[in-house]
């Protein structure tokens, strides 16, 4: 498959959202950021995470987007401060106690930051399909949670405001402070090529109960191998799996872009590396690209045995990337 015909998919790809807010910030600030420069600062450009525990795969690449967040906004001027990190938030989604938690810490803190001008960014919690993507909490709102904020599209595009919550937030970052700094390409490469080799290395387990790189595409294909019951049906399932791909394809063609723009400005110390990335990006997404077109009811199984092969491709060629990373990372800077 040819991959400069696929969509430009990034602007309505949903785990795009936290790219897109932060960008949002920083263009409040004075400021436009390449979006897939900031993608692949935050480790996403690479990422392929599963969720398990989680019966909706289309959700799988919602999780662990701010596993670099810190670090990445700082190379681009931005100062954020965790507020309820990631482990924080495990096991607490519906737990009633966490509400009780909520006004009672982070209440007073995100009403603070708001009045200081502070942008807070927040994941989940939202009221309606936004449920579970990153936005902005822009002050106060109705429903039980008392806050609304604001979801951020492509290009700095308003897709939601002033959207309620319906639950507390589960994930709280406050930016505290914007500046004018540029990252050096230099400094940009080693980040993206650092979180590239977390990502891939499945080293966000403990901190996001998630899995990531090879290992994520085993975590696929045994769901396609025994699907979760709840699925209300075989072509429910199919979109389910569908989103999934299409989110992968997504993240990677964010990655091939930003592997084209850097690649010839690099030392020759990473050239190598950064050309076989791409080619592994390539190659993903066009063992992917056939598995976001739907099946109707009489194709659905043969639809199936093509995903399921298409998916030990697409695992074979991130093995080869993640070697190719961790023979650079060996050799040192």
């Amino acid at each position: 498959m040819n991959v400069d015909s696929l969509a430009d998919v990034p602007a309505l790809d949903p785990s795009f959202s936290l790219t897109h807010a932060l960008r949002h910030v920083a263009l409040c600030g004075g400021r436009e950021l390449d979006v897939d420069d900031l993608h692949a600062a935050l480790g996403l450009s690479f990422m392929t995470v599963a969720v398990p525990s989680l019966e909706r795969v289309s959700l799988w690449p919602l999780a662990a987007r701010d596993a670099f967040l810190v670090e990445a906004a700082q190379l681009f001027g931005m100062t954020v401060r965790e507020v309820h990190p990631p482990e924080a938030a495990r096991g607490l989604d519906g737990a009633e106690e966490f509400a009780q938690h909520f006004d009672a810490s982070y209440r007073p803190l995100i009403e603070t930051a708001l009045a200081h001008g502070q942008p807070v960014l927040a994941w989940a919690g939202w009221t309606g399909a936004a449920e579970r993507l990153w936005g902005l909490v822009n002050g106060p709102g109705e429903g039980p949670i008392g806050f609304a904020g604001t979801i951020i599209g492509a290009d700095g595009a308003v897709n939601g405001h002033h959207v309620p919550f319906s639950r507390p937030p589960m994930q709280l970052y406050v930016v505290e402070t914007v500046s004018a700094r540029t990252a050096a390409p230099d400094e940009l490469l080693r980040c993206a090529i650092a979180h590239a080799g977390a990502a891939l290395g499945n080293r966000l387990s403990e901190r996001f109960a998630v899995v990531t790189g090879p290992e994520a595409f085993d975590a696929w294909a045994a769901r396609i191998a025994c699907p979760s019951e709840r699925q209300a049906g075989p072509c429910s399932e199919a979109v389910e799996h569908g989103r999934l791909a299409g989110s992968v394809i997504a993240a990677h063609r964010s990655g091939l872009r930003f592997l084209q723009r850097w690649t010839e400005a690099c030392g020759d110390g990473r050239r190598d590396l950064l050309q076989a990335l791409a080619r592994g990006c390539q190659d993903l997404v066009g063992a992917l690209g056939g598995c976001t077109d739907l099946p109707n009811d009489r194709a659905k199984r043969s639809w199936t045995r093509q995903l399921a092969s298409a998916i030990a491709d697409a695992q074979s060629t991130s093995c080869r990337m993640l070697a190719a990373l961790d023979a650079h990372l060996r050799a040192g800077p």
